[in-house]
């Protein structure tokens, strides 16, 4: 996996490429500190994703607040701009919780596992392309 790195935030930020998905792995904190520099590169990793797929990795998130949620709104937008999809995995339960609570799941699915995720959101970008395939 490469290693993204880690600067003064503490989140450091792992990047796996396998069958047209990208899988960020997220390690640390999610809070005001990751805006800027660490919020681009996340949102870039995640739209620069081959196929279009990509899955965010939640379980080495020790702490989020309303900021990283907020993150990772952007990068499911940025996403969905290019047609691609983004799917959530693997949070801790209290994540999870804030995740649920902000109606957020609603947007971007939350699956329990890396690869469940993986295969909804490469499912996911396969329906959007069918959809945009011309009848005739």
């Amino acid at each position: 996996m490469a290693q993204w790195g880690i600067d003064e935030t503490g989140l450091t930020i792992g990047f796996d490429d396998r069958d047209g998905c990208r899988v960020l792995t997220l390690t640390g904190v999610m809070d005001l500190a990751m805006l800027g520099a660490q919020e681009r590169e996340l949102i870039g990793l995640a739209s620069g994703a081959p196929g279009r797929a990509t899955v965010i990795d939640l379980s080495g998130v020790q702490f989020c607040d309303s900021t990283g949620l907020g993150v990772l709104v952007r990068a499911a937008k940025s996403l969905w701009e290019l047609g691609g999809s983004l799917c959530l995995a693997a949070a801790q339960p209290w994540v999870q919780k804030i995740i649920v609570t902000s109606g957020m799941h609603l947007a971007i699915p939350l699956h329990p596992t890396p690869e469940s995720a993986r295969a909804a959101a490469i499912a996911a970008v396969a329906r959007l392309d069918a959809d945009e395939t011309p009848t005739g």
